[in-house]
């Protein structure tokens, strides 16, 4: 007697799978991944309910906690309850039994699923999960666990999001101005446009509205998305892709973080501050830029700034453009803009944009930012434990690490 067909074809999906990682990466991802991880790994999720009520708003928090829940993850979730949100929290690592009852305590819904497709596989879980409820929801967001957010003593990013008042509510974009080499950086003009075929807005804050959340193509994006364990896939097919949907069906969209004027923005500010900004850029990935940072700073050391601001302020719009607002201008978006998210990564990537990091975390005077620089410190000796252990502050070039001020948002309880 022959197997039965739901088994045969579970063994062939097993096998399908067994052959991806050897497959040529396009079919992969393009053919393959998808119904792979529908058909096979998806089975594995689980879902829980947690304790907070649902309502009409509803946010995806999408976490990787390898190390276990962490404060700054209840500090989120506070924060999105404390809005009005009902958190539906994504895991895309088991968590243990204490954990996630830790984590249920402050969520309205909880998935534990395979970790395939980063973070939009994270999202596209939780927005299927909710595909009944999107026609009636006020309104979407997406986040994940990338940076810490909120930082206090800034700005609070959902109140400004919906204060948009658009169809897309987002906290930054990339992509959007031609970008020149390194050391032409003298040759930078910020002609920023959304029109451009790779501009996006990042996918780590995301607020959308009925208008968008109602239509039925917002749902079948996700249904037909192609997940792929390839992060040039991911960001092609997701950040962008999500993007030119929007656009592509004339949806009204805006950042909460404006960086379209950013080449006037830093012509205005104080010579001081500029310098500031200058010697405490975050380039955790391009080296070239670096190295062309480190012949900039050294001009700086010996004519000041005064004699080479045009050329700072020419450098620091191309290392914005090498590699977004959201890494490299930390500490002018923290004051200036009043932006609450702060980069996880340069903090085990580029040992100088580590320091930096330390320091700007340092420099927030709040209690919830001991526990910031605790896990900070903690995913430094773990993933680089090469770089030097950063005990003090000043390791900038000695320059004075300047505080963002005093959060009113209580602490997690």
């Amino acid at each position: 007697m022959g197997r039965p067909l739901s088994y045969v074809l579970k063994r062939e999906l097993r096998r399908l799978g067994r052959q991806i990682t050897g497959s040529p990466e396009f079919i992969t991802s393009y053919l393959l991944a998808r119904p792979y991880y529908d058909l096979v790994l998806a089975r594995k999720k689980k879902e829980f309910d947690g304790k907070v009520a649902e309502t009409p708003r509803i946010a995806i928090y999408l976490i990787f906690p390898s190390s276990g829940v962490l404060a700054s993850h209840l500090w989120a979730l506070d924060y999105l309850q404390n809005a009005g949100y009902a958190p539906l929290v994504v895991s895309n690592v088991p968590l243990s039994d204490a954990d996630r009852a830790i984590v249920l305590d402050r969520c309205w819904r909880y998935i534990e699923r395979e970790n395939f497709g980063y973070d939009f596989g994270g999202y596209r879980d939780g927005v299927l999960s909710i595909a009944q409820k999107l026609p009636k929801l006020e309104r979407l967001v997406l986040l994940n666990d990338s940076n810490w957010f909120p930082l206090p003593g800034t700005g609070d990013w959902l109140a400004q999001m919906e204060a948009l008042g658009t169809d897309l509510g987002a906290a930054v974009s990339n992509y959007c101005v031609t970008k020149v080499p390194a050391d032409r950086y003298n040759k930078m003009r910020w002609d920023y446009s959304v029109n451009r075929r790779r501009f996006h807005y990042c996918s780590f804050a995301l607020g959308y509205a009925n208008t968008i959340t109602s239509h039925p193509a917002f749902l079948k994006f996700w249904q037909r998305f192609r997940l792929s364990n390839v992060k040039k896939r991911t960001v092609s097919r997701g950040e962008i892709g999500l993007t030119q949907w929007v656009l592509k069906h004339g949806f009204s969209h805006a950042q909460t973080c404006d960086i379209a004027h950013l080449d006037t923005d830093l012509a205005t500010l104080p010579a001081v501050r500029l310098e500031y900004l200058m010697r405490n850029l975050i380039i955790p990935e391009a080296r070239f830029v670096r190295r062309v940072w480190a012949e900039l700073i050294g001009q700086l050391d010996v004519v000041g700034i005064d004699a080479c601001r045009k050329d700072v302020e020419l450098f620091i719009l191309t290392a914005v453009a090498t590699q977004g607002a959201s890494y490299v201008l930390p500490a002018f978006t923290m004051r200036e803009k009043h932006y609450p998210f702060l980069k996880k990564t340069p903090i085990w990537q580029e040992e100088k944009s580590s320091d930096i990091t330390l320091d700007l975390i340092r420099g927030i005077d709040a209690p919830i930012a001991v526990q910031m620089l605790r896990e900070a410190q903690a995913i430094r000796a773990n993933r680089a434990p090469d770089f030097p252990l950063n005990a003090g502050g000043g390791s900038n070039g000695g320059t004075a690490v300047e505080s963002v001020g005093q959060s009113s948002i209580s602490t997690p309880r």
